[in-house]
């Protein structure tokens, strides 16, 4: 399970939001292992939100997500 979380991590353009970022610097690849990209149809709209691993079939995600 954690390698296909960790792969939808990477599946994001590498440009995608960096517009949006001030002040911060661009992190090595494999450098955050436990940070995870979700990904989910709801309503036949596409969500995305960001989680960190908890256990390794546990991700924690904001309330919006």
């Amino acid at each position: 399970m954690q390698p296909l979380l960790l792969l939808l991590v990477f599946l994001l353009p590498p440009e995608a939001g960096t517009e949006n970022i001030i002040g911060g610097h661009e992190a090595k690849p494999h450098s955050h292992p436990y940070t995870v990209f979700v990904q989910f149809l709801l309503e036949n709209k596409k969500k995305r939100c960001g989680g960190v691993l908890v256990l390794e079939d546990f991700v924690l995600t904001a309330a919006h997500c």
